[in-house]
């Protein structure tokens, strides 16, 4: 089974090559997408780097916008060829790509680390209507979503294993390192 993953950003792309590791238990899939340093880690077919498109401010921006075409281009192409699509955060090109999915009939789109609807515009949640699977880091977004009828799963923080690790070690060493 042939599985497209795409984070935008090193964060995205951290928490990504972390579900590629736990998914790579559950069975022989082939991953490939767009990410960077750690989904390649992951042995993961990053077919588009987003590095190559570091953008910082307004004038850079639009001297690189062919190139973001560009690469929106390649990432929809590859993730046409997928059989299971997963979106990792980066909200204002996931959902433009999912959209563009779904109307050439994708249909197993799922979404970790949900876009912040409910502080950046309600107008997103049609969109989310539309995917397979919604997968959330925040325990209060299951109601928030739940209470305009989708349904997500809440999957956890993923910091805060460390972050209980961390608070184990205070305990038995008695002080913050």
């Amino acid at each position: 089974m042939r599985i497209f993953i795409s984070a935008g950003e090193v964060s995205g792309d951290i928490r990504a090559s972390e579900l590629v590791n736990s998914l790579k238990k559950y069975g022989n899939f082939s991953f490939f997408g767009m990410g960077s340093n750690y989904l390649k880690r992951e042995g993961v077919n990053v077919i588009y780097d987003f590095k190559e498109d570091s953008i910082v401010g307004v004038q850079e921006a639009l001297l690189r916008l062919r190139n973001v075409f560009e690469s929106y281009k390649i990432v929809y192409r590859e993730a046409l060829k997928s059989d299971i699509i997963i979106l990792v955060d980066y909200p204002g090109f996931h959902l433009k790509l999912a959209n563009d999915l779904i109307k050439a009939g994708k249909k197993s789109i799922f979404y970790y680390i949900l876009p912040q609807v409910w502080a950046w515009g309600l107008f997103r949640l049609e969109t989310l209507r539309k995917f397979k699977g919604l997968y959330s880091i925040l325990p209060f977004e299951k109601k928030f979503f739940e209470k305009y009828g989708i349904n997500v799963k809440f999957f956890g923080h993923p910091l805060k294993k460390l972050l209980n690790e961390k608070i184990s070690k205070i305990q038995i060493e008695g002080k913050p390192k």
